[in-house]
Formats: structure tokens, sequence, C-alpha cells
């Protein structure tokens, strides 16, 4: 498990990582005020994603077309929750949504350990869930650390919670929103993948 976790941190460095950092930053921004519910929102929904499409449970098949669209549609709602709205259900509902969109359309970045746990999610998917949330822990490493120094340092949310950085949130995860919509958020998923070696 350790080698998954380490291998899902250096993975951050890839370009095909950045799929799923990017909508986990925007919403991290977003809701500086509820740092740990959202890094807990958006972690469980994209491991469970990620889990469910590894192991040949997931029902909805490749993003593309008109289902891209309504998830664009769907992260601009959100997106201006985060920004008119300052409550945890919009913060928690912003953070799900941005897990399911970027694990959904995550194309990984396949290192020898994750790459065992594919291979062998689609046999014994049960097996294979811790091997699943250690990668993803370790790519959203990041988030996790920023949760816990809000926790730990009441000052650095203080700091950290202003229009500025909620702001700077809203237009990543708008941004994101858009590509959705105008359906190239795959073809930047797939270029960003073939720009990426382990």
């Amino acid at each position: 498990m350790i080698d998954l976790l380490f291998e899902g941190t250096e993975s951050l460095r890839l370009p095909c990582s950045w799929l799923v950092v990017i909508p986990g930053t925007a919403v991290a921004l977003g809701g500086r005020r509820r740092a740990v519910l959202v890094t807990a929102v958006f972690s469980a929904v994209a491991m469970l994603v990620a889990w469910l499409r590894f192991g040949g449970f997931w029902p909805l098949g490749e993003v593309e077309g008109i289902t891209q669209i309504g998830l664009g549609i769907a992260i601009l709602a959100a997106a201006g929750l985060i920004w008119r709205k300052d409550h945890a259900v919009t913060d928690g509902l912003a953070a799900g949504i941005a897990g399911f969109a970027g694990a959904w359309a995550w194309i990984p970045c396949v290192g020898p350990h994750l790459g065992d746990v594919i291979n062998g999610a689609r046999s014994e998917p049960f097996a294979h869930i811790g091997g699943t949330v250690a990668f993803l822990a370790g790519l959203f490493l990041p988030f996790i650390l920023v949760a816990a120094a809000g926790v730990a340092f009441p000052e650095f949310k203080d700091k950290t919670s202003n229009r500025f950085i909620v702001g700077t949130g809203f237009v990543l995860f708008a941004i994101v929103g858009l590509l959705f919509t105008v359906t190239l958020f795959d073809d930047l998923a797939n270029e960003l993948a073939r720009r990426s070696t382990f």
C-alpha cells in the first residue's frame, strides 16, 4: 500500500493527473472555509468513481457528447453556488460534483503499482479497494495537508479564507465547467495523457 501511496504522490508531477487534481484545487480554494468537508467529499467521491471504473462496475461509459455538456452545466452551476453562497451544503455539493467529474474524465498515469491494481480490479474488485484508495490518497495529499493545516492552525484558515482565494477557486472551477460544456475536457485529458510518461 505504501508503494501505491508514493506512486500517487509521484504522479502529481505528470500532466495526466492534473485533470483530476485541478477540479479538486478549484473546490478547495472555493471552499476554504470548510477545507476538511470539501477535501473529504471530493476525495471520497473521486475514490468511489475511480474504483467503480477500475472494477468494471461503472455504468456510464466514457465522458462524451451530451454527457460532457451536462456535466459542464452542473459544474458551472456548482461554481456559481460557491461564489454566491456560503453554506456547507453548497461547498459539499460542489466538491462532490468536482470529484465525480474529475475521476470520470481522468485517464490515469499508470505506473507499475497502479497497473497491478487496475489489472486485478476487473477480476477481484473488492480486493483492490485499498490499492485504489492508497493511490488516490497520495494523489490528493496536497488537499489533505491543507485541510489538516486548517485544523491544526486555525489562524492559517482565517488568513486563507478571503474573497480573492474563493474567487480564484470560482474562476478555476468555471474554466473546468466551460471545458466540459464545449466538449474539450476529454480532448484535453487525452492530450495530457499522451504527454505523460511514468
